[in-house]
């Protein structure tokens, strides 16, 4: 059976990254989600270079429609990486009544999304006793912030589940890590800003941050260690980005 490797939120920031990196490398992908005209866009530009790419709509916040995309997948491929990239910053900002009522949405993305993603895909690497489960966490899983006391609370919360999951897992070659950005030069700044979703340009930041083609490397830098090894958690930062613990 084919073997794929799974992407959320692979419609643009690090996710789209991510699957470029593993595309250029001859992986068949599976790309997750909720916008799908950038998805099937994404998917034929890398099918160009003679990969495997299927398209699942899917928001990872739907317990059932998550559980549905694992049925299906298990039809006809095994996962053997995923990637859990989801995940916003809205809400960013003082405690106001209109960014408070947006806090639950970003701990069901950031975390219950994640969570969902592992719950489908896991027993099936039991199963098999193999796989790779990269979840992307944040500096601020490490930490806090003033105008992210919510999605700091999803990051730390992401980071509390893949560990004490890893510890779960003890005795199965499954491996779980955990990946924390730095600023990266991605949509996440205009969405948390509630204006439209689009890349802030790096001659924009006062610091060059990091771009999201870094982090993938980075990310694919820890699925291709040999199967003995599993990096559990990393930190990826801007060299200039010195103001945060």
């Amino acid at each position: 059976m084919k073997r794929v490797a799974i992407i959320t939120g692979a419609s643009s920031g690090i996710g789209r990254a991510v699957a470029r990196w593993l595309a250029a490398r001859g992986h068949s992908l599976l790309l997750v989600a909720r916008r799908t005209e950038r998805l099937e866009a994404l998917a034929s530009e890398l099918r160009a270079s003679g990969v495997t790419v299927e398209v699942r709509p899917c928001d990872v916040t739907d317990a059932v429609a998550v559980r549905a995309l694992a049925a299906d997948v298990a039809t006809w491929a095994h996962a053997e990486v995923l990637v859990n990239a989801a995940g916003h910053g809205r809400g960013w900002g003082p405690p106001e009544p209109s960014r408070v009522e947006q806090w639950p949405g970003v701990v069901e993305v950031n975390l219950v999304g994640a969570m969902n993603m592992v719950g489908a895909f896991l027993p099936g690497m039991r199963e098999r006793d193999a796989g790779h489960i990269v979840n992307v966490g944040s500096i601020f899983a490490l930490g806090t912030v003033a105008d992210g006391a919510a999605y700091a609370a999803s990051k730390h919360g992401l980071r509390a589940f893949t560990l004490a999951l890893r510890q779960a897992l003890t005795g199965s070659r499954v491996r779980l890590s955990l990946v924390h950005p730095g600023s990266v030069s991605t949509e996440f700044g205009s969405v948390a800003a509630g204006r439209e979703p689009r890349d802030v340009p790096v001659e924009r930041w006062p610091y060059r941050p990091l771009l999201a083609e870094e982090v993938a490397e980075t990310i694919g830098w820890i699925l291709e260690r040999p199967p003995p090894v599993e990096i559990t958690e990393l930190v990826i930062r801007p060299t200039a980005e010195r103001q945060f613990g």
